[in-house]
């Protein structure tokens, strides 16, 4: 399964302490059904007033259905090439790597070569908390909410990048716990299938419901002894 976002009212908050996960990367399956509202936010890690972090946004009203990474308060942003398809999964991997000179927003959609934007070295940031499927601000408002399917949510501390074709091999069907064959991934830190309910089963961080997100149909995903990715 995965869940169902209406657009006005559904999303998730990460719950426990604290509030943000720590991430260099990310990458989730999402399933727009409305390509007319405001840019949607898919993930987001912010401060209380909203006015600092990072966020994903899938850019449905400015950027003609593609997605974008970046920090609120940068001029620059990396973005994909591809456009995402209305009323299908898609899949976005991103990374803010600190390990190239001078530091880089990375993203890819569906798998495409990722798409880099180079950025200087970032101020510190009190982040107090995650969300998934709407921008707070502050975090008892809402705003930037996303109307579809969401699953597969994952995020590690590494980049993933130096390992090759692994957010290539996230995007086509992969589960985050053996894009290396036979192997969990190194540096995963927080997995949310959205199988069967909003737990995570690496980490151990629930999610607190904001409205009432509704199970739904889920994404096509490999597990162990369905797939071995070679590479």
């Amino acid at each position: 399964m995965s869940y169902d976002f209406d657009g006005l009212t559904d999303a998730f908050r990460i719950t426990g302490s604290p509030g943000t996960l720590g991430f260099t990367s990310g990458s989730l399956w999402f399933y727009p059904t409305d390509d007319t509202l405001a840019d949607q936010v898919l993930f987001s890690e912010q401060n209380t007033a909203g006015t600092s972090g990072f966020r994903v946004l899938y850019g449905s009203t400015s950027a003609a259905d593609k997605v974008y990474f970046f920090r609120a308060g940068d001029t620059v942003q990396a973005i994909s090439t591809v456009a995402a398809t209305l009323n299908a999964w898609n899949h976005v991997f991103w990374s803010y790597n600190v390990y190239t000179s001078p530091f880089k927003y990375q993203i890819s959609l569906n798998g495409e070569t990722l798409q880099t934007q180079n950025i200087g070295v970032p101020s510190g940031l009190a982040t107090t908390t995650t969300v998934i499927g709407r921008l707070t601000l502050p975090l008892g408002a809402g705003s930037n909410w996303f109307r579809g399917r969401i699953a597969e949510l994952a995020v590690w501390y590494d980049v993933l990048d130096t390992f090759g074709d692994e957010y290539q091999a996230l995007s086509k069907g992969y589960s985050p716990l053996c894009v290396h064959p036979g192997e969990p991934t190194i540096g995963l830190l927080n997995y949310w299938p959205f199988r069967k309910n909003s737990n995570d089963i690496v980490g151990g961080r629930g999610l607190t419901a904001i409205g009432t997100p509704t199970l739904s149909e889920h994404c096509r995903i490999f597990n162990k002894g369905r797939g071995k990715l070679v590479g």
